[in-house]
């Protein structure tokens, strides 16, 4: 409910300069993970925090762990996390409260994808969208949701950073 209430807010945000967040973060935060059960749980504790029907919009280099944290998302909402496989080559799979959009592939903005996610959106499903940049440059004013940033720092290690606003 309470990330019902914080893309509504950031709606309203968008388009009246407004904003009075539910969640007061006024700076980053951020968790670095040595394996992918780690960051698997930590998005499940960021689920439990905000809630179901949130919006992730999750940027990264190739195997910096934005797969791995969609499937913590879906053990978080009681999903078989072993079915939550990476749909790079269709951009989306629906996993009942969960959909998940990889746009690595997409090469320019599509209107049906578009319809797509927004419908995702406004049913209250947890969406998760992988590479979202091709999105957020072509719709200044779409996908107000949890950005967060994944970076590999060695080998075994990564850093998961939430972006503010959220």
């Amino acid at each position: 409910m309470v990330c019902f209430s914080l893309n509504l807010i950031l709606l309203l945000y968008s388009k009246i300069k407004f904003i009075s967040m539910k969640i007061p973060l006024k700076k980053q935060l951020k968790r670095t993970t040595k394996t992918a059960k780690e960051t698997a749980n930590f998005a499940a504790e960021l689920l439990e925090k905000f809630g179901p029907g949130c919006t992730w919009l999750l940027s990264g280099d190739l195997g910096s762990g934005k797969t791995i944290f969609v499937k913590g998302l879906g053990k978080a909402l009681n999903l078989n996390e072993a079915k939550i496989k990476s749909p790079t080559f269709m951009f989306r799979a629906d996993h009942g409260p969960l959909a998940h959009y990889d746009l690595y592939r997409l090469d320019k903005p599509d209107e049906l994808l578009f319809e797509q996610i927004n419908e995702d959106i406004s049913s209250g499903k947890t969406v998760a969208i992988e590479w979202p940049e091709i999105f957020v440059r072509a719709h200044k004013n779409f996908l107000n949701g949890i950005k967060v940033s994944f970076t590999h720092k060695s080998a075994a290690e990564r850093q998961i950073v939430l972006i503010p606003p959220f």
